[in-house]
């Protein structure tokens, strides 16, 4: 059989995932340690703000966790050539505090518990810095754009339509959370791109 000369496998870099993980490990940790329902302690703060960002690891079940840590995975394993450690670690901070001040403030929740608003964040985000970055030589961009209107039919599906109560997630869906966390990522997206083209024309060099 005909080997391709110095060819090297392209190999997962757990280093760009770390955040991710501890993310993932956080979750775990928390539901174990609260199993009880989460609405039954959701006074922690005295303050809905600081509520959601301690609730956002919380889960109302097994499935509701495990539906959660598939998509964080997804994320870190799927994303991962084209994000960076920092950039990781980023997305999720921000998607995590921003999807609490849009439930404390925009679309004002009684209660919240999950991380599928900061996860649609951390998606919406990823989706576009690697939109950006694909090149053409590295393979077509219609899996990008697929995803991408996923999302959106999922966004207009759960508008239009009330999702209630989830049987797998064991308890009802807060699509409040989800737009928030698309929002976040699109502001997320919006401050990192700046801050490339920022780095890019501070490196151009100046003509006399």
């Amino acid at each position: 059989m005909k080997t391709i000369g110095n060819y090297t496998a392209v190999k997962f870099d757990y280093r760009r995932v770390v955040a991710s993980f501890v993310v993932g490990i956080v979750a775990l940790a928390t539901h174990l340690a609260l199993f009880e329902h989460p609405q039954q302690a959701l006074d922690l703060t005295g303050s809905f703000f600081g509520d959601t960002l301690l609730t956002q690891f919380m889960h109302m079940g097994w499935g509701h966790l495990l539906l959660n840590l598939a998509g964080l995975a997804v994320l870190a394993w799927g994303f991962e050539s084209h994000i960076s450690a920092k950039e990781d670690a980023f997305l999720l901070l921000g998607a995590w505090i921003l999807t609490a001040g849009y439930l404390s403030w925009i679309e004002p929740l009684r209660w919240y518990c999950g991380l599928s608003g900061a996860l649609h964040g951390v998606f919406v985000a990823k989706l576009l810095l690697t939109w950006d970055r694909h090149g053409i030589e590295k393979g077509p961009r219609w899996p990008l754009l697929v995803m991408g209107l996923g999302l959106i039919a999922k966004l207009l599906i759960e508008w239009f339509q009330n999702p209630g109560f989830d049987a797998l997630a064991g308890g009802p869906v807060a699509v409040e959370g989800h737009r928030g966390g698309v929002l976040a990522g699109l502001v997320l997206y919006a401050i990192l791109r700046a801050l490339r083209l920022f780095k890019t024309l501070n490196a151009s060099p100046t003509s006399d």
